[in-house]
């Protein structure tokens, strides 16, 4: 390798280091709760539901559950929360994803075996599960937290001890 191309593979590195952090900081800023007070609405969401409607929830052991909107504060916490549904069948499937997405993620901590993500290290790949036209495919990376929905991998899944 040149020592142009060493100048330029340093800088590259330092911008995509710079870019990291940048994007790091914007994400912490938008997604943290700091100073933001409990219970507050960060804006205003229209409500479909008119007294008596019906609507379903899941209810903590994941049992899907009817009920009647009377605008009571268990109601307006369902809706805030995202865990109103306005058939059976939505409110099932719900339930089902996230029975899944639970094991799924069991199962990925087991194979990580206490290994967490560090976004900061540039050195370490992160595996996760991607999606395009073709399908599913394993893919990597090393700094760019691309808010994989099954988390990521240790080391590429498909090797996993279990």
């Amino acid at each position: 390798m040149t020592e142009q191309h060493e100048v330029l593979e340093k800088e590259l590195e330092n911008a995509f280091n710079q870019l990291s952090k940048t994007i790091n900081k914007i994400l912490t800023e938008t997604f943290s709760f700091k100073g933001k007070t409990e219970n507050k609405k960060y804006w205003d969401m229209d409500c479909p539901y008119k007294y008596g409607d019906d609507y379903w929830f899941i209810s903590d052991d994941g049992i899907v559950v009817r009920s009647n909107w009377f605008c009571h504060k268990a109601d307006m916490n369902r809706f805030y929360s995202g865990n109103i549904f306005s058939t059976e069948q939505s409110a099932e499937l719900e339930a089902e994803r996230r029975r899944l997405l639970t094991l799924f993620n069991a199962f990925r901590d087991e194979c990580n075996d206490g290994w967490k993500p560090d976004f900061n290290d540039h050195n370490s790949k992160k595996w996760g599960i991607a999606k395009n036209e073709e399908g599913m495919y394993a893919m990597w990376t090393v700094g760019l937290n691309a808010f994989s929905y099954f988390g990521c991998f240790k080391k590429l899944f498909l090797t996993c001890n279990r």
